[in-house]
């Protein structure tokens, strides 16, 4: 098993976006990778459009355009609230919240 992470982004509407990343979650992996390649909004958005990930840190694996798994089991989750978006990353390892300024892990 690999170590996952929820990668989620606060949307201009207050809601947060979320999707899975199943390998090399941890802050090392994921983390930095999100923190040193992921800080442009636009950037951002195209990642979690892809849905859920098998892995970001050497190249981006999606489950859906690389896999071809179904869409409707890897699409992002949408959440009202920042807990909920946290709530919903306590199903992975780590999670990774982009504020709109910056990444927060939780």
């Amino acid at each position: 098993m690999g170590t996952t992470a929820t990668i989620a982004m606060k949307q201009d509407d207050n809601t947060y976006l979320a999707i899975t990343c199943n390998y090399d979650g941890y802050e090392d992996g994921v983390g930095r990778t999100l923190k040193t390649d992921y800080n442009d909004p636009e950037k951002i958005k195209e990642l979690i459009k892809l849905g859920n990930l098998s892995s970001i840190c050497d190249k981006v694996i999606a489950y859906t355009r690389d896999h071809k798994e179904p869409w409707h089991y890897n699409k992002p989750q949408k959440f009202n609230t920042m807990f909920k978006a946290i709530k919903f990353s306590r199903n992975t390892d780590h999670g990774y919240i982009w504020d709109g300024t910056e990444w927060q892990s939780v």
